[in-house]
């Protein structure tokens, strides 16, 4: 049964803690969107309090990871072999090694972190604070907190930009998104979204961020040079998950109440394509070339590929209990190989 009321970011269902669970899933996926031994999906189970190293390729659970208490935000640092988790209910960053495939930092920050997204060299992670309406700036080397920033009430989706020089929060209470000055660790603007902003996305090339509205059912386009909405897209379905195609040319958004993914062009801000993929769609994620996207099906407790040329939904990958996804989420293995040898 479908709840929307709880003690959590409203826009996904970490805010319907008492009866949904979550998870987050961060994917890499191999040129041409095939999956090869460096292909996983970190899929953070909310109710049970640990993490699933999914094998995308073999669709199986490779190991799973305890952390801390309902997990719900993951994202990757690459280069240096990482995953952060935000634990919901725990008020801390799981820092889990993709090495051992083991948590080797438990980081304290706000209260009721949720989104969390990295630099782009991997040496900050992000995490909004949704129960305290902050915004904590990690040293992803050190592992310790280095500021607590103010931003709008109950910040959910974080996207960094491309040169890692701007950060952005969506503030679910409020109907903004704070802009970040990364170098400073100061707000610098906030820009007027719709109704229950939830995640946000980041143009990798052009000055754009895309955030999807849950209570307006809309997804806005934001001109990052200028802080101002150049473009409000009609979604409808309550949107929740948002990611940018590779390439740049399409925004793919997930629709919860209607149960489909939604390719909005990027050139014209139009609904190019509706695809039907099972019931609450909540995050989603893009192989490197944009081939494939994954979408995590909440209430189907699977992880479902879509061909985003054709549109084709493939087979479906058994998760754990209520899977939700927020923000960028993609993950590589550099040098394709695992020191413990999971496959």
């Amino acid at each position: 049964m479908r709840t929307v009321a709880g003690a959590g970011p409203r826009p996904l269902p970490v805010a319907t803690i008492a009866r949904t669970a979550a998870m987050v899933l961060a994917l890499a996926v191999a040129a041409g969107g095939r999956a090869d031994a460096a292909t996983f999906a970190y899929v953070a189970n909310h109710q049970a309090n640990n993490v699933s190293v999914v094998n995308v390729g073999t669709g199986t659970v490779a190991t799973t990871i305890a952390v801390g208490a309902a997990p719900y935000g993951i994202a990757v640092a690459e280069s240096r072999g990482r995953v952060y988790v935000s634990n919901h209910l725990g008020g801390s960053v799981s820092v889990i090694n993709t090495d051992t495939q083991a948590v080797v930092a438990t980081i304290p920050v706000g209260a009721r972190p949720a989104g969390i997204a990295t630099s782009p060299d991997g040496t900050r992670a992000y995490v909004a604070n949704f129960g305290d309406g902050t915004l904590s700036v990690i040293d992803a080397v050190g592992n310790t907190v280095l500021v607590t920033i103010p931003v709008g009430a109950n910040p959910n989706g974080v996207a960094v930009r491309a040169d890692g020089a701007r950060v952005y929060v969506a503030n679910s209470g409020a109907g903004t998104v704070s802009v970040v000055d990364a170098a400073t660790n100061e707000v610098t603007a906030t820009v007027t979204v719709g109704t229950g902003p939830a995640g946000v996305a980041v143009h990798p090339g052009q000055p754009r961020a895309y955030v999807v509205n849950t209570g307006s059912a809309t997804l806005s386009v934001i001109d990052t040079n200028s802080n101002t909405v150049v473009a409000t897209v009609r979604t409808d379905g309550y949107p929740t998950g948002v990611a940018v195609a590779p390439g740049g040319n399409a925004v793919w958004v997930t629709n919860a109440l209607d149960d489909t993914l939604l390719r909005i062009e990027t050139a014209g801000n139009t609904v190019a394509q509706s695809v039907d993929v099972g019931p609450y769609p909540a995050g989603v994620a893009l192989s490197p070339d944009g081939a494939v996207a994954y979408v995590a099906i909440t209430e189907g407790d699977v992880l479902v590929p879509v061909n985003t040329a054709t549109g084709g939904v493939g087979t479906a990958i058994p998760v754990g209990d209520g899977p939700v996804s927020l923000g960028r989420f993609l993950f590589q293995r550099p040098d394709g190989v695992f020191a413990n040898g999971f496959e």
